[in-house]
């Protein structure tokens, strides 16, 4: 049985929300991430590998409002597919300001 297998935790993929950090990432992130014993240790690893994940991305936040604000495309499958990807990049750079530096912040 795997270290997974021994916490309980049957999944692997979570969903994010700036509000509350469920415990059980945090787990998989001690597991998993190498994120350490302790909470504040965990969200801090969480924050590293949010900016990890936004690292991936080939534009940045602003070169996607300014997409957006030019409203030149007309395909909107396109314009909802900038749409999401920059959501999904300002979810991602909250979460490393708010556990990025300290990684005290309360669940």
């Amino acid at each position: 049985m795997n270290q997974l297998q021994k916490k309980g935790l049957r999944r692997t993929t979570y969903c994010i929300s700036i509000q509350k950090i469920s415990l059980e990432l945090l787990e998989f992130i001690k597991i998993v991430h190498n994120g350490g014993n302790d909470r504040a240790s965990q969200r801090t690893r969480l924050a590293q590998l949010c900016q990890e994940r936004l690292t991936l991305y080939p534009t940045s936040i602003e070169e996607d409002q300014l997409l957006l604000n030019k409203g030149g495309n007309s395909n909107y499958k396109i314009t909802t597919a900038i749409k999401f990807r920059l959501s999904e990049k300002l979810l991602l750079n909250e979460i490393v300001v708010k556990y990025g530096g300290e990684g005290k912040k309360e669940l």
